[in-house]
Protein backbone atom coordinates (compact mmCIF):
# COMPACT_ATOMS: atom_id res chain seq x y z
CA UNK A 1 0.00 0.00 0.00
CA UNK A 2 1.46 3.41 -1.09
CA UNK A 3 2.73 5.66 1.57
CA UNK A 4 0.06 8.54 0.15
CA UNK A 5 -2.86 6.58 0.54
CA UNK A 6 -2.46 6.28 4.65
CA UNK A 7 -1.12 9.95 4.46
CA UNK A 8 -4.10 10.97 2.96
CA UNK A 9 -6.41 9.13 5.21
CA UNK A 10 -4.49 10.43 7.98
CA UNK A 11 -5.39 13.58 7.09
CA UNK A 12 -9.21 12.33 6.93
CA UNK A 13 -9.39 11.75 3.17
CA UNK A 14 -12.68 9.58 3.63
CA UNK A 15 -11.68 8.34 0.23
CA UNK A 16 -8.25 7.40 0.62
CA UNK A 17 -9.95 5.32 3.91
CA UNK A 18 -11.95 3.25 1.68
CA UNK A 19 -9.23 1.89 -0.44
CA UNK A 20 -7.74 1.13 2.90
CA UNK A 21 -10.68 -1.05 3.48
CA UNK A 22 -11.24 -2.72 0.34
CA UNK A 23 -7.42 -3.78 0.40
CA UNK A 24 -7.55 -5.13 3.97
CA UNK A 25 -11.11 -6.05 4.72
CA UNK A 26 -10.98 -10.33 3.36
CA UNK A 27 -7.72 -10.21 5.69
CA UNK A 28 -8.79 -8.67 8.34
CA UNK A 29 -12.68 -10.71 8.33
CA UNK A 30 -10.55 -13.99 7.53
CA UNK A 31 -8.75 -13.51 10.64
CA UNK A 32 -11.90 -12.51 12.65
CA UNK A 33 -13.43 -15.58 11.69
CA UNK A 34 -10.58 -17.75 13.01
CA UNK A 35 -11.11 -15.61 16.33
CA UNK A 36 -14.41 -15.95 16.81
CA UNK A 37 -15.24 -19.04 15.10
CA UNK A 38 -18.37 -17.53 13.86
CA UNK A 39 -18.80 -15.83 10.56
CA UNK A 40 -21.79 -13.41 11.70
CA UNK A 41 -19.91 -12.32 14.48
CA UNK A 42 -17.04 -11.79 12.44
CA UNK A 43 -18.22 -9.17 10.25
CA UNK A 44 -18.98 -7.25 13.35
CA UNK A 45 -15.14 -7.48 14.65
CA UNK A 46 -13.92 -6.73 11.27
CA UNK A 47 -16.43 -3.34 10.86
CA UNK A 48 -15.75 -2.26 14.74
CA UNK A 49 -11.82 -3.15 13.61
CA UNK A 50 -11.88 -0.27 10.99
CA UNK A 51 -14.02 2.45 12.76
CA UNK A 52 -11.27 1.34 14.97
CA UNK A 53 -8.43 2.15 13.04
CA UNK A 54 -10.35 5.31 11.28
CA UNK A 55 -10.82 6.76 14.65
CA UNK A 56 -7.00 5.96 15.45
CA UNK A 57 -5.56 7.37 12.36
CA UNK A 58 -5.18 11.03 14.03
CA UNK A 59 -2.75 9.57 16.38
CA UNK A 60 -0.65 7.07 14.34
CA UNK A 61 2.57 8.16 14.30
CA UNK A 62 4.23 6.50 11.47
CA UNK A 63 2.39 5.43 8.35
CA UNK A 64 4.50 2.39 8.59
CA UNK A 65 3.15 1.10 11.84
CA UNK A 66 -0.41 0.87 10.05
CA UNK A 67 -0.50 -2.52 9.53
CA UNK A 68 0.51 -4.32 12.79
Amino acid sequence: MGKDLIQKAIRGNIGAFGEIIKKYQELVHAKAIQITRDPIGAQDVTQDAFISAFKGFKDLRSDSSFLP
